[in-house]
Parts: C-alpha cells; sequence; structure tokens
C-alpha cells in the first residue's frame, strides 16, 4: 500500500525529477556534501546574530499550511520550501539549481 501511495505521489514529477530526488535524498553522503558546501559559501555573508524560532504544528486539514504560507508571504518569516527539494539541508544552493526552472527551460 506505502509503494502504490508513494507511486500515487510521484505521478507529478517528471522522471527526471524523480530520478534527482531519489538520488540525493537516499544517499547521506550527497546530503552531508552540499551541507557543508552550502555552509562553506554562504554561512560567512549571514550575519551573525540571534534567530528566533518557532514550529507550526498540527493536526492534518487543520490549516497548518496555509499559516505556514501567510506568514512566508508577508517577508518577516523565513522557511524552507518544497523548490528547496532535493538539496533540504542546502537552501541556498537550491535555489541557485533550481530544479523546476531547469525542467520548464527544457519543455
Amino acid at each position: 500500500y506505502i509503494i502504490l501511495l508513494e507511486s500515487n505521489m510521484l505521478k507529478n514529477y517528471s522522471i527526471f525529477s524523480r530520478l534527482i530526488h531519489k538520488m540525493i535524498l537516499n544517499n547521506k553522503k550527497v546530503l552531508d556534501l552540499t551541507y557543508d558546501l552550502e555552509k562553506k559559501l554562504y554561512l560567512k555573508k549571514i550575519k551573525k546574530k540571534k534567530f528566533n524560532f518557532f514550529f507550526i504544528v498540527g493536526l492534518s486539514r487543520s490549516g497548518t499550511t496555509i499559516l505556514l504560507n501567510n506568514l512566508y508571504e508577508s517577508n518577516a518569516f523565513a522557511s524552507l520550501k518544497y523548490s528547496n527539494l532535493p538539496f533540504i539541508f542546502s537552501p541556498n544552493i537550491s535555489n541557485k539549481l533550481n530544479l523546476q526552472k531547469l525542467e520548464k527551460k527544457n519543455l
């Protein structure tokens, strides 16, 4: 059942996206490497200041996604986005590569 559910969820992604996601997200060494690269390239550029964190949690269908989206769109908060996948630990690198934009250009 889980395999069937996963295959249904992946129908929205191209073969290229599925392959890249599996190659990166299933490989701890690649995730570690991109995280280390992210730190070396971008950590110095971030001003050293104290950040306050909070987490949005809730049950299914309780409005957490719309709350997250509204807070993000206010530009007062930052958040990871689905477009950061598969480089979830390196959002700056992900923004540079942005696989979704690459796919649209190739269509």
